[in-house]
């Protein structure tokens, strides 16, 4: 077992698509990317707000965006490499406390009180049908 001290308050944590790195949200409104093997801090990302509830986050498919639910009502997108956000996404609910993503597919389901969200792209033909 090994042991990494984050701080705060660990709220969610999941690996990479790619198994290389895991990704941690902790309170206070950050999330941050790790090397599995030494545990030494690549990235952190900012700009959501996680004061009060567990909020999930994952790296999507593409290995190019972290996507983490929110207490301010929107889903925020990061770039992961240098962590900007690039998508502030409005979402129905106040609190996006569940988030995963798709294991194949640049997509992502959303969960907030009894309903459930699926984002793609814009130009996602298989799911818009064209």
């Amino acid at each position: 077992m090994t042991l990494d001290y984050m701080g705060v308050s660990v709220s969610s944590i999941s690996f990479t698509p790619d198994r290389n790195c895991i990704l941690a949200g902790v309170m206070g409104g950050m999330v941050r990317l790790m090397d599995k093997s030494s545990g030494k801090l690549l990235a952190s990302y900012k700009g959501h707000q996680n004061t009060e509830y567990k909020l999930d986050c994952r790296v999507l498919q593409s290995i190019e965006h972290v996507a983490t639910g929110s207490e301010d009502g929107f889903v925020y997108v990061y770039s992961l490499l240098d962590s900007h956000i690039v998508a502030k996404l409005e979402h129905p609910s106040k609190v996006i406390h569940s988030l995963t993503a798709h294991p194949k597919k640049e997509r992502f389901i959303t969960a907030a009180g009894q309903m459930i969200y699926l984002w793609v792209a814009n130009d996602d033909t298989e799911i818009l049908g064209e």
